[in-house]
């Protein structure tokens, strides 16, 4: 190997290197089993993330956790099993314990909590979870309501109002809501969630790699092109 081959490799495994360590924002969603998290991402990031069977658990209590640089995103998914019925607090003192602690030693930046419109109704367990999250001065403000499989709601949207005010008058926080379903002709609110959780990333840089991760909002890709 000559010296300008050798000077490519170092400059590539430097590079490599940098990439490696390099931080992405971490979206946590949380919600019941069946509510349509793993839906939500592939709607959202236009990728067949759920479908791919060789992704393992690496954190305890977690389906999936998608490393961005694995799937060609510059944003970190952590897809939560979701809880059943029967776990308790198990579940809350697993969300509580990774907010903390983070992934990777790395902060959780949005939270996604996911509510099916198919189930109409809003569980004690979600209750409890979103109360605890309000709470929580750390993540509190970046805390939003995902309503999923709105395509099953009536036309004026009324289960979802229902639900919403439910959310209001027991959690007692105004939590942002939004309505989302998997029919693609039917964005509702997908490019108010993804903005909404733009501008709640604090971080230039990581807001700039999450604008970048999603398909839809391309006027915002856009702006931040011109911004360059």
């Amino acid at each position: 190997m000559n010296k300008f081959e050798e000077n490519i490799n170092a400059a590539w495994k430097k590079y490599q290197s940098e990439k490696k360590d390099e931080l992405y924002p971490n979206i946590m969603l949380l919600g019941i089993s069946g509510a349509g998290k793993s839906s939500l991402i592939n709607s959202v990031f236009k990728r067949n993330l759920a479908d791919v069977s060789n992704v393992k658990p690496e954190t305890q209590g977690f389906d999936n956790i998608y490393y961005g640089q694995k799937y060609g995103l510059s944003v970190n998914l952590i897809d939560t099993a979701g809880y059943e019925m029967n776990q308790g607090d198990t579940y809350g003192n697993t969300v509580n314990e990774t907010l903390k602690n983070g992934v990777r030693n790395e902060k959780i930046h949005i939270i996604w909590y996911c509510i099916s419109i198919a189930n109409e109704r809003i569980e004690d367990m979600d209750i409890k979870i979103l109360k605890d999250i309000s709470n929580n001065a750390q993540i509190r403000n970046r805390v939003c309501v995902v309503f999923t499989k709105c395509d099953l709601d009536s036309e004026n949207g009324e289960k979802a109002t229902i639900l919403q005010k439910i959310i209001q008058d027991k959690v007692r926080y105004d939590l942002p809501c939004f309505e989302t379903c998997n029919d693609s002709s039917l964005e509702l609110d997908i490019q108010k969630l993804i903005k909404w959780s733009a501008y709640q990333i604090d971080d230039k840089d990581l807001r700039e790699k999450f604008i970048a991760s999603q398909m839809h909002d391309l006027e915002a890709k856009n702006d931040r092109q011109m911004k360059q």
